[in-house]
């Protein structure tokens, strides 16, 4: 099986973004690190195919981006579309989010977040349950 995840060739440049992190991405990082957010594991600066995601769950296979200004341009757009495509073919969801609203309202970002994470890991229903069913 091809190598999909953190593949090797982009081991510096996902360094490099993680040292270099943006003033978004590093006030989101401080909720989703340490599973803080529904107790699910979030990765800084994770590879897919040939991208690299800001943040990733890989147990709910869910990948969250956050976008400035380069992104509002039509190469930015472009790009950002051919990621979802890829992201999408493998079975990730993506949320997308602007550095401003962020800054602006990190509690509400946080907020879609949840609410994602619940749509993409639904609880299961209890052993005990099941038993006193029959």
């Amino acid at each position: 099986m091809p190598e999909i995840l953190n593949k090797l060739v982009l081991r510096n440049r996902r360094r490099e973004l993680r040292k270099n992190q943006t003033t978004a991405e590093n006030e989101l990082w401080n909720y989703l690190r340490r599973k803080q957010v529904m107790n699910t594991r979030f990765c800084r600066q994770f590879g897919i195919d040939y991208y690299i995601a800001d943040f990733y769950a890989p147990s709910i296979r869910l990948a969250i981006e956050l976008d400035g200004k380069q992104h509002e341009t039509e190469e930015g757009i472009e790009y950002d579309t051919e990621r979802n495509d890829c992201f999408n073919s493998l079975n990730i969801k993506v949320l997308r989010f602007k550095n401003d609203e962020v800054m602006g309202n990190v509690e509400n970002v946080v907020k879609v977040i949840e609410k994602n994470i619940r749509l993409l890991n639904p609880p299961q229903p209890s052993l005990e349950s099941k038993e006193g069913d029959e």
